[in-house]
């Protein structure tokens, strides 16, 4: 989103900025906080109406950078934002899913009150879980390496502590009966490390 004029200065006039490593590494150092859409654009193609999907299983990023710099991991859910527009996931799924994986854009499609990008009426609930806090230097190593293990440990965690918020609130939401499905992040050129992380998850 960030790659397209006047849409890009939008976004960074409400403060929003690209979730790049190198934004990240330099919002934490400054000690400032920041919300992720952990998800991105992958999960943007995988959102469906009265469906509860989150891409988390195989994004480390956010666990990494936390480490880092000491940052606590605040896990959150929002509950009815999948049900405030009429989606589409079928059409040209397909080119869409390539375009995404490609150039890193999501185009989704979806339509709102009479045909419109104005919202349906919906009630959006936000739930906030306790804070995974890590303390700074824990997980790195003295050659500044984090140590794979530890960095599965706190992602498992933050998985856990997601599937919780969300059945401790989700009958409180108004969807008792719906379930939490985590997706695996689609597969791109691994890091150094990688590997290593998968193994010990």
């Amino acid at each position: 989103m960030f790659r397209i004029p006047i849409l890009r200065e939008y976004f960074l006039l409400t403060g929003h900025v690209d979730a790049s490593r190198k934004n990240v590494d330099t919002l934490l150092a400054n000690r400032k906080t920041i919300a992720i859409v952990i998800g991105g654009e992958a999960e943007v193609l995988q959102t469906e109406n009265s469906k509860e999907k989150v891409v988390i299983l195989g994004r480390y990023g956010f666990v990494e950078m936390a480490i880092k710099h000491g940052a606590s991991l605040v896990p959150t859910y929002s509950f009815g934002v999948n049900d405030t527009f009429t989606i589409d996931k079928s059409t040209g799924f397909w080119i869409r899913n390539k375009i995404q994986r490609l150039l890193k854009l999501a185009i989704p499609i979806f339509w709102g009150r009479w045909g419109t990008s104005m919202p349906h009426k919906k009630k959006v609930y936000f739930a906030v879980g306790n804070p995974i806090d890590i303390p700074l230097g824990k997980g790195v190593d003295e050659d500044g390496s984090l140590d794979p293990v530890f960095v599965a440990q706190i992602h498992k965690k933050y998985v856990e502590a997601l599937k919780n918020l969300f059945e401790e609130h989700k009958a409180a939401a108004g969807y008792p009966d719906r379930e939490l499905e985590l997706l695996e992040a689609p597969k791109r050129r691994k890091r150094r490390g990688t590997s290593e992380i998968k193994k010990a998850a």
